[in-house]
């Protein structure tokens, strides 16, 4: 894995996949909430599978699929996006691609999301996720600029 360095950067928004004792962790940033949880669940995905979930090209077919979560606070808005879309790995083999936030601002967020389905989700090249913890956890949101910080459990 590229763990430590910047994937998926732009000037504006981003992710980095970090190395953390016996876990993986991701920070991810953008402009607006809605694009570091975009950068964050892309990062996550990159864990998942070795690669940039956007340049993903192996089987499967394209879906997109409408999440919405709830959350009293950032923080758990945040694990329950999270969580919702490694539920929808697990079960359906669903690899996100593309988000197009309708809300993300605490108590909910939604999105509609083009990806992939996978034709076989144990054919992957990276690390599987059990869980999305608070651990370390950090969300700063403020005008022009929300940054991330994320551990999972592998």
């Amino acid at each position: 894995m590229k763990r430590g360095r910047e994937l998926g950067s732009t000037p504006d928004a981003g992710y980095r996949v970090l190395e953390h004792t016996a876990d993986v962790g991701v920070a991810a940033w953008g402009p607006t909430p809605a694009d570091a949880f975009s950068m964050v669940s892309l990062g996550m995905f990159e864990v998942v599978l070795d690669e940039d979930p956007r340049e993903w090209r192996g089987q499967g077919r394209k879906e997109t699929l409408r999440v919405e979560v709830q959350g009293a606070g950032w923080s758990d808005l945040l694990v329950n996006w999270l969580a919702e879309l490694v539920y929808l790995f697990d079960v359906e083999g669903f690899v996100p691609q593309h988000f197009d936030f309708a809300s993300c601002e605490p108590p909910a967020a939604s999105a509609e999301i083009a990806g992939v389905i996978m034709r076989d989700p144990a054919d992957t090249g990276g690390t599987a996720i059990k869980a999305v913890t608070y651990h370390q956890l950090s969300v700063n949101v403020s005008p022009g600029r929300t940054a991330l910080q994320v551990i999972f459990d592998i």
